[in-house]
């Protein structure tokens, strides 16, 4: 959102503080909590700032969440955070406080606020606003989430860049030994005083064979990124289609989505909106691939008065039967909730998996960078001070 200046008289003192808001009048409503404003808003131009990190976000949500429960006015909880962080913490309360000001939900705000409440975050408040708890409890959820999820994320895919990273330095490393560094010592005038020319053929075929296996591991960690990453922008349907093929990263890939969709839905069950109505809604709050796709016939079920889970593929069949045999909205609720639950907890496991094989692998590719590059410092200069001594011998 933009930021303004404008000036105000706190304590006694006249200083410009900078505000967060959608408009000039929400940046004069802002600024007024702090003070006495002294002239009228004004906007800052060229100013860019990145959003919230995780830890910051979960302080926020956590903190924010903490003084709804104990029944602190909303306008205040936010004004307490301004007042009493920094930085882009006090940059996000500021903004949510103007919106709050203006008559807005903070709902609504946190979800429209991509930049410090990105992805299932803001979708989380928004959703679970209206279910039990109100937006407290959505607030202490996605709190959790953040810290849960996104922090697992987060560490998992540091492990995978680091294994990545070394993955490739080892690929490039020792196929260099053998087809540059191997012709370019046999050239050098050092290695052309022997009578007969050196060779550690078997170096090289060694060098070989280990650079075939981390070549392989590369090409693989590259079809997944591409597979995830960019196919699931460009060509959902499919790169779903294939990921569902692989058990593992078939885990990774769907049950956080699963988690999302599913908590969202059983929220709107448990408010008593419609099943029709609820699942179109999250059909549309959805990403394209193979989740919508189960929505989509969910929802076309339901229209014909089939049953309504029977054509999910992205859940285990044993929550496939659950759901299908629910008989009240309360009871749906309740089982889309454990559902998603599992689908949360499996997440958070298969990514506690993954960051130690990631760092098993990164490890092993820089031994194997270090111990190829040491054997080539050792053994062709070790053959040479042999053949030379040979030679020396025969004279």
């Amino acid at each position: 959102m933009p930021e303004y200046s404008v000036p105000i008289r706190k304590s006694g003192q006249v200083i410009t503080s900078v505000v967060v808001a959608e408009t000039v009048n929400d940046a004069r409503l802002a600024a007024q909590r702090m003070g006495t404003v002294l002239g009228m808003p004004k906007l800052v131009k060229g100013r860019r700032t990145g959003g919230m990190t995780s830890a910051e976000r979960y302080v926020f949500l956590h903190q924010l969440a903490t003084m709804l429960i104990a029944k602190v006015q909303l306008s205040r909880a936010l004004q307490i955070l301004r007042e009493s962080h920094g930085g882009r913490i006090a940059r996000a309360a500021a903004g949510l406080e103007a919106g709050v000001a203006s008559g807005r939900s903070i709902a609504d705000l946190m979800y429209e606020d991509k930049r410090n409440f990105p992805g299932a975050v803001g979708l989380l408040v928004k959703a679970g606003s209206s279910g039990t708890g109100g937006t407290a409890e959505a607030l202490k959820k996605a709190a959790e989430f953040e810290r849960q999820i996104l922090g697992a994320a987060t560490k998992g895919a540091k492990g995978l860049y680091s294994a990545g990273f070394w993955v490739v330095v080892a690929t490039i490393s020792i196929f260099a030994c053998p087809l540059w560094l191997t012709p370019y010592l046999q050239e050098s005038q050092l290695f052309q005083l022997t009578d007969q020319p050196i060779q550690w053929e078997w170096l090289d075929m060694l060098s070989y064979g280990l650079g075939a296996i981390t070549l392989i591991m590369m090409l693989v960690g590259m079809f997944l990124f591409f597979l995830v990453g960019v196919g699931q922008r460009l060509f959902p349907q499919a790169s779903d289609a294939i990921v569902m093929r692989l058990p593992f990263m078939k885990d990774i890939v769907f049950t956080r989505d699963n988690f999302v969709s599913l908590y969202r839905f059983s929220l709107m069950v448990k408010a008593g909106v419609s099943l029709e109505e609820a699942i179109s809604t999250t059909y549309n709050d959805t990403r394209k691939g193979a989740l919508k796709d189960d929505l989509g016939r969910a929802l076309h079920n339901v229209k014909v008065g089939e049953p309504w889970a029977k054509g999910f593929r992205t859940v285990h069949p044993t929550d496939k039967a659950a759901l299908s045999m629910a008989t009240d909205k309360e009871a749906l609720g309740g089982i889309l909730e454990q559902v998603a639950d599992q689908n949360r907890a499996i997440y958070i496991r298969r990514l506690e998996i993954v960051q130690p094989v990631m760092a098993m692998i990164g490890g092993i590719s820089m031994v194997l960078v270090y111990a190829i590059t040491g054997l080539y410092s050792i053994v062709p200069f070790s053959e040479l001070f042999g053949k030379l001594m040979g030679d020396a011998s025969g004279f």
